[in-house]
């Protein structure tokens, strides 16, 4: 395998990954949303005012909670909710 083959293996096992949390995607606590507002981990809506947390919850195929955040270029997930708050800055970045 060369290393273009290998890089594809990587993203495609990523995108899958990213594809199952998607899917198995729950609600965050209302604790968890609370902190998430908080923190400052939101998504600005100019046009309503609103802010909407940039961190979800999701359940990995083993059944570990994990929290994550995305844009249409990259993705970071955590095993905690304050190390998905902490890279929030780094994919906000990515928008």
């Amino acid at each position: 395998m060369n290393k273009a083959q290998s890089l594809l293996s990587l993203i495609t096992e990523a995108d899958y990954d990213y594809r199952h949390l998607k899917r198995n995607k729950v609600m965050l606590t209302p604790e968890e949303h609370d902190e998430v507002l908080k923190s400052g981990a939101v998504w600005d809506h100019p046009k309503t005012g609103e802010k909407t947390p940039g961190i979800w919850k999701a359940k990995t195929r083993s059944g570990i909670t994990v929290y994550g955040s995305n844009t249409h270029r990259a993705i970071s997930v955590k095993k905690s909710l304050s190390d998905a708050i902490k890279s929030f800055s780094w994919i906000k970045s990515t928008s």
